[in-house]
């Protein structure tokens, strides 16, 4: 389903006959290029993205297992019983990772990693999100709108390809692709958004292959990736505009310097 519709930017998924799912949504809030903070509601827990200038550069949640502590556990970083001896120290004006630095047991840098890496656990796992009640609250253009010393650097295109790729319901990832029968064509005018997704080889040989116009099965056989990660990667490229059904782009002119530079040719035929 194409990143390009309209999306209100308040509103339930879940319960839309348009069937907007979290990637679309996500994409739709940084592509406004407005600075602000998206509020996510499932059951009683909250989740906050800050955006700045249409990035995303931080992320909190009200739920305990998307703590520091409890990342750095899961992640093997921090010994249980460290944490338990640190976190009834834990207050207001005193976290966590501030604790871990003076008592010795995380080096500064080394924190700063976990805290980014905590940052972008808590983006991917509303991927994982279908019934949501949200919001978007702007902010004017250059507002501090988070304190935070550490802010995510990922961009917005590659948050999308990782959290579809661990999206594991395939009625979720069908419906995102649309018609199975439709044949799917590049489009060539988001070269620097391809670019900055940092790619993998197979991703963008994937790309590299509708440069003529394929259906879903035809890139299901001529890639060596699974078929379900073959329609993962295809949703992503449709949220982020990328690539369209075929009908839609013949009449568009294609970046082909800008796409041979991507896939590592002198041209794109």
């Amino acid at each position: 389903m194409s990143g390009s519709r309209a999306i209100p930017l308040e509103g339930r998924l879940g319960s839309s006959p348009h069937h907007v799912d979290m990637p679309e949504l996500l994409f739709a809030v940084c592509a406004t290029g407005k600075t602000g903070r998206l509020v996510l509601h499932a059951g009683d827990v909250e989740k906050n993205v800050f955006l700045s200038d249409g990035q995303v550069v931080f992320a909190a949640s009200s739920s305990p297992d998307d703590r520091l502590g409890a990342y750095m556990l899961q992640r093997n970083e921090l010994a249980l019983d460290d944490l338990m001896r640190l976190s009834p120290q834990v207050r207001p004006g005193v976290r966590l990772g501030t604790l871990l630095v003076q008592h010795g047991l995380v080096p500064s840098r080394d924190l700063t990693r976990a805290v980014g890496g905590q940052i972008e656990a808590i983006v991917l796992s509303l991927f994982g999100w279908t019934h949501v009640a949200y919001t978007f609250l702007e902010e004017p253009s250059g507002t501090s709108i988070r304190d935070e010393a550490i802010r995510l650097m990922i961009p917005t295109p590659r948050l999308i390809v990782d959290g579809i790729d661990s999206v594991p319901s395939w009625e979720r990832i069908a419906r995102g692709l649309g018609s199975l029968d439709e044949r799917f064509t590049i489009m060539g005018g988001n070269v620097e958004s391809m670019r900055s997704a940092d790619l993998d080889t197979p991703s963008l040989e994937l790309l590299a292959m509708l440069r003529h116009p394929k259906t879903v099965t035809e890139l299901c056989e001529a890639s060596d990736m699974p078929d379900i990660a073959v329609c993962r990667k295809l949703w992503a490229f449709q949220v982020l505009d990328w690539v369209r059904p075929a009908d839609e782009t013949s009449a568009l002119d294609l970046d082909l310097e800008g796409l041979g530079m991507i896939f590592g040719h002198d041209d794109a035929d």
